[in-house]
């Protein structure tokens, strides 16, 4: 049977306030079972021997509640008992949020974690990490682009990422210096922040681009810059390195990709370039070539001049080599290299105005290399003028297998850009 509480202490405290009339809002209030005044420092002093005070009793959900259902911001200093967490909460503004001044199910707030070094940082994302700390349930994140933590990076302020040690950042902006840090939350609390990690955004792969080819069941030009390809013997799409790429097939002899006319792509000679893209071997070279592209211009005075990328079979070993021709002059480079049959490679072939190079799969270090320092010649190439992928016009080569994911840039990518590209093997579409 449930006791019941004599109202004598209430109904004394009800006529009080009645008595008091407006004025009670200026008077401190005592609640006891003596009738003894209350304390003058206290505007509520309650006293019993044989009772507590309960404070509001609600869910984790009817808390964050309070604020849609007065149509304010908690005041500072409201105090909750959380049914859900087992825990007395206080609202701190200043933290943007409740905090636990008290939970039954735990005995400390855990050990600030150690936020370590970001890692896939590209022009507009990277993942931060950071180590385990003792104790914790969740991380909360800031990120922000002022070292002093002044402002934050769009929803990076206090973010609950949950129980993880990375999280992929987004909404970067390009070759900007971002921090970040977090914190460790358990029921009883939230630890002081960890370390900061300093890291830049990389540059915009996408300046300089002059064309870029995602062939998704098509060969328009993603750039908008209007070089679409034409279709030769109906080359069709199969899955490729991201979405679709162009299939060639086992034994090529009619398809491939192009663009005709002068300067193709806006490209001339004596212009710093880098051509990147993903194949996939489905035959190997036997006896001849395979070719992912090549580029020719006959036309522009004194800039003529031709690259090509080949994949070769030189009396039974393959070769990867890059060359870069003028007139009959050829600066041809060529390295031993097999390309597994059905894996997925990142070719890479840039000019600087002194050397051509070949980088295969992202790496920093060029698998071949060469002096090539001549901007151009008036003289004819004798190679068919345009843009290829998948054929190469001097010997009537073909590519066999797949091509993928096609950029050109009027620029040489730097090592980061590449390895950016390459993104652990998984690729990166246009407009990275």
């Amino acid at each position: 049977m449930k006791k019941l509480i004599p109202l004598q202490p209430f109904l004394l405290v009800f006529i009080f306030l009645l008595s008091a009339g407006s004025g009670c809002f200026s008077q401190n209030v005592g609640i006891n079972s003596t009738g003894s005044a209350p304390n003058p420092s206290a505007g509520l002093d309650i006293d019993f021997t044989n009772k507590g005070t309960l404070i509001t009793r609600m869910t984790t959900t009817e808390r964050d509640a309070i604020a849609s259902s007065c149509s304010c911001t908690p005041a500072e200093g409201l105090q909750i008992f959380n049914t859900t967490t087992k825990c007395l909460q206080i609202y701190n503004p200043a933290a943007s949020g409740w905090e636990n001044t008290y939970c039954f199910s735990c005995s400390s707030a855990p050990s600030a974690p150690v936020a370590t070094a970001a890692t896939e940082v590209f022009s507009s994302n990277m993942n931060a990490h950071w180590n385990t700390a003792s104790g914790a349930n969740s991380y909360r994140l800031d990120v922000s682009a002022a070292s002093d933590f002044s402002s934050f990076v769009g929803v990076y302020n206090n973010l609950n990422v949950g129980n993880v040690l990375t999280y992929h950042i987004t909404g970067l902006t390009a070759s900007t210096t971002y921090y970040y840090r977090v914190r460790a939350v358990n029921t009883c609390g939230t630890s002081s922040n960890s370390n900061t990690i300093t890291t830049t955004a990389a540059s915009s792969i996408a300046a300089g681009i002059l064309a870029y080819w995602k062939l998704d069941g098509n060969a328009t030009d993603a750039t908008g810059n209007g070089f679409a390809l034409t279709n030769n013997g109906t080359t069709p799409y199969s899955t490729g390195r991201i979405n679709n790429a162009a299939d060639f097939g086992a034994s090529n002899s009619t398809k491939y990709l192009s663009l005709a006319g002068a300067s193709p792509l806006g490209l001339t000679f004596d212009m710093p370039v880098t051509f990147n893209l993903w194949v996939n071997v489905a035959t190997g070279p036997s006896g001849n070539a395979n070719n992912p592209f090549q580029w020719v211009d006959n036309t522009t005075t004194n800039k003529k001049g031709a690259y090509t990328l080949q994949y070769y079979n030189n009396a039974g070993t393959p070769q990867l080599y890059i060359q870069r021709q003028i007139n009959s002059t050829n600066n041809q480079y060529g390295v031993n290299q097999t390309l597994t049959i059905g894996t997925w490679n990142m070719l890479t072939f840039t000019w600087d105005g002194s050397n051509i190079y070949l980088y295969l799969n992202g790496n920093s270090t060029p698998i071949v290399s060469g002096a090539s320092t001549s901007t151009g010649t008036n003289s004819n190439s004798g190679l068919a003028e345009g843009f290829n992928i998948g054929y190469e016009s001097s010997s009537g080569r073909f590519w066999w297998g797949l091509v993928d994911e096609v950029g050109v840039w009027g620029r040489v990518l730097s090592s980061s850009e590449i390895s950016s590209l390459y993104n652990s093997g998984n690729g990166l579409t246009y407009p990275f």
